[in-house]
């Protein structure tokens, strides 16, 4: 995995790349990563431990895609994944994922016997179209909160420089 990375004062790191920027935090680990040929790039951010339920995913496309289509085919391919079969959604709606402008929804589900929630938000920034989905058990909600907090409040995104040809 080649990631951009500058320490913090903890065992945080700040994650660079993409065009996009934010803390990774110290409890939490960049577990999949993969930049698409048609320049959309996934990255998925997991809570550290065996019985850790925390999941981050941030997929960026750098085009414009229609945010409540977008928030709409994720929600059916969690709804046609067997293990999310029982997936309730409340309506997409606006909201905000750092002071940023989204269309979101949340969803709950049960999980070998776990209660789980998450949310899916849809955004632009520099011309690009970032899509974050975040879930976890409901029993990890203080836990996962304070990485899930971290990540977001940390969130943004840089213009990428292209150079001029000579």
């Amino acid at each position: 995995m080649s990631t951009s990375c500058k320490e913090t004062k903890t065992n945080e790191y700040v994650f660079e790349k993409e065009g996009m920027t934010f803390i990774v935090p110290e409890d939490w680990k960049i577990t999949d990563e993969e930049k698409f040929d048609d320049g959309s790039y996934y990255l998925s951010i997991d809570k550290n431990g065996f019985d850790s339920s925390g999941v981050l995913i941030i997929t960026s496309y750098n085009n414009s895609i229609d945010l409540d289509e977008l928030i709409y085919f994720q929600k059916e391919e969690i709804q046609n994944n067997v293990i999310f079969k029982n997936s309730v959604f409340e309506p997409i709606q606006n909201s905000e994922f750092n002071s940023i402008n989204s269309r979101a929804t949340h969803y709950t589900f049960g999980l070998l016997g776990l209660e789980h929630e998450g949310s899916i938000h849809a955004f632009y920034i520099n011309d690009n179209t970032f899509l974050v989905m975040k879930q976890g058990a409901l029993e990890d909600r203080t836990v996962n909160n304070k990485g899930f907090d971290i990540i977001e409040d940390s969130f943004g995104a840089y213009v990428k420089v292209k150079s001029a040809k000579r």
